[in-house]
């Protein structure tokens, strides 16, 4: 036997950095309650890690890919079937006038919407989305159509005691006749006057039921 040999005494089926010490010559040391709750809790954690980590990285790549392939199009066939539907619903155009007002006691809300299934795109195009100061407005946008903002005809007030305005936006098709803010009152207000009056009246009896 050479002395640069490696001799180990041990028993036999005994394994390196394993202590035979357990009941019944178990090799593991039976754990706590307490201790396997506490590994169940590092296990959820490191799975929880994980899971952050992956969806960074997934982030990572869609950005180095949106970074390479270029910012993506509404003809792309990755871009939702939602957005497509989105895009279409802004626009289109307004068939019959746009109306929004407030009641006594309810916010303001489109109460006539031209015939578009969402009447927001259309007001957001309009003046009346960037001049919401004046008390009266009267303009032209797009292909013709009209935004007119005009103080309540009969004078009705909300519960603050304030003013009540209208908004409306005349289709192309009408705005032919309407020059300004009387022909709005005497043309376009009797067409949207009966719905509102319900709709006053109907705020004001919510009010008080």
């Amino acid at each position: 036997m050479d002395e640069s040999d490696l001799i180990h005494f041990g028993v036999k089926g005994m394994r390196w950095g394993v202590r035979k010490d357990g009941p019944e010559g178990s090799s593991k040391t039976p754990r706590t309650p307490e201790q396997i709750t506490k590994r169940k809790e590092n296990a959820k954690k490191v799975l929880i890690g994980t899971a952050a980590i992956t969806a960074a990285a997934g982030a990572a790549f869609v950005a180095y890919k949106m970074q390479q392939e270029g910012p993506l199009t509404y003809d792309s066939p990755k871009v939702s079937a939602g957005k497509k539907v989105a895009e279409k619903i802004a626009l289109q155009e307004p068939t019959a006038v746009v109306h929004a007002s407030r009641g006594k006691n309810l916010g303001v809300r489109f109460l006539e919407k031209g015939g578009l299934p969402d009447a927001l795109p259309e007001y957001e195009r309009s003046p009346l989305s960037s001049d919401i100061q004046s008390k009266e407005l009267f303009e032209r946008f797009g292909d013709g159509k009209v935004a007119a903002r005009f103080v309540d005809p009969e004078g009705r007030t909300d519960h603050s005691s304030r003013p009540i305005s209208h908004e409306v936006i005349v289709p192309k098709s009408m705005s032919d006749s309407v020059k300004n803010l009387d022909d709005i009152r005497k043309v376009i207000w009797p067409l949207v006057k009966e719905q509102y009056d319900e709709f006053y009246q109907s705020s004001l009896e919510r009010r008080y039921s």
